[in-house]
């Protein structure tokens, strides 16, 4: 894993954070071409670049992105195991915490559009 070390302050006093990123997916380049190498081993060709320093940072940009995509799914889905634990240590009955996990993502997913909404815009080529 890629190790990130963070320094914010925190109620007035310093905190430090380490932040690890999964080591896959890996973005390669062969010649000029960017490769991506996905967990399984498969390996997806995103474009090409005009010079070799090009492709090398556009490498590193998606490894990022990917690897930071992967990161947020990962705590999402030990959060949603994390919740499990604590309603049932609730006492809530097992055969509802299903449920109320689709209700609180519904209600969530609103939220996720309303950021799709901000965020899209802003990533669309704009032509005219």
């Amino acid at each position: 894993m890629f190790k990130y070390l963070f320094f914010y302050k925190c109620k007035g006093e310093l905190e430090i954070k380490i932040l690890e990123l999964p080591i896959v997916p890996r973005v390669v380049v062969r010649d000029l071409a960017v490769i991506i190498i996905e967990e399984n081993g498969d390996e997806l060709l995103w474009g090409y670049e005009s010079t070799f320093f090009k492709a090398e940072e556009t490498a590193k940009e998606i490894e990022t992105g990917l690897k930071a995509i992967q990161y947020i799914k990962n705590q999402l889905l030990d959060a949603i195991e994390d919740i499990k634990a604590d309603l049932l240590n609730l006492d809530i009955p097992e055969e509802h915490i299903n449920q109320y996990l689709y209700e609180g993502y519904e209600s969530l997913r609103i939220k996720m559009v309303d950021l799709e909404n901000q965020t899209l815009p802003k990533m669309r080529p704009k032509y005219f």
